[in-house]
């Protein structure tokens, strides 16, 4: 198996271990790791991964658990974050509207968000991103995963393996890691999960896939 493969296959355990503290907080270290078939050291790297690589706000308290500053009320998601993004990029356009203090307004709101979507929801309101293109990818795959739907992910050159163009993938997340972003989703014609970072997209042509979603469904675990 290669590197690539190995990043890709530590990549998608993470995510695991991401929603199910998300799913049960509280669980312990020992628990984690032999849940997941690991050895607590590994286990421990990988809270380290999420931590500090990805961003989340990981704390151990009666086992671990994810920090949020929303208490008892609903906490805002990705779908929120999609539709305050829009309303931001339309009120840019304001020039009597500071985009700075606008940034600032909005970083204010992300502790209210569902902890897993805090990284993403953060480049999509208040970081901004090197050109308006990659801001925009962020917020092409975000809509494909608050809708389910399948992206026709066009690749780079020179990441596009011998006669495709291409890789059509329901996405499941948005990852920061390694200086990156990277989906991680379902290939629908390679029927497996696959990691795909951006570096390797043409953020340039990444469009949305027209279609029925019912027809790309990430099959169940």
């Amino acid at each position: 198996m290669d590197r690539k493969r190995l990043l890709s296959d530590r990549l998608q355990r993470i995510w695991a271990i991401v929603e199910r503290i998300d799913q049960e907080p509280g669980l312990s270290r020992s628990q984690l790791a032999a849940e997941f078939s690991l050895s607590e050291r590994q286990l421990q790297a990988d809270l380290v991964v999420i931590r500090e690589q990805l961003g989340f706000p990981l704390h151990r308290q009666r086992g671990y658990r994810f920090a949020t500053g929303a208490g008892n009320h609903p906490q805002l998601d990705l779908r929120d974050a999609v539709v305050i993004a829009e309303v931001a990029r339309g009120a840019c356009a304001n020039p009597d509207l500071s985009t700075v203090a606008l940034r600032e307004t909005l970083a204010r709101l992300i502790p209210a968000f569902h902890a897993p979507t805090q990284p993403l929801v953060r480049a999509l309101l208040v970081e901004p991103g090197p050109d308006d293109a990659f801001v925009s990818a962020l917020r092409t795959i975000a809509s494909a995963i608050v809708e389910k739907e399948p992206l026709a992910i066009p690749l780079a050159t020179a990441s596009r393996p011998p006669g495709s163009g291409e890789i059509l993938v329901a996405p499941r997340a948005l990852v920061p890691i390694g200086g990156d972003w990277v989906v991680l989703g379902y290939a629908v014609e390679l029927q497996r999960v696959v990691t795909v970072g951006l570096h390797d997209i043409d953020v340039e042509l990444l469009g949305r896939m027209a279609g029925d979603p019912a027809e790309h469904q990430d099959p169940e675990p």
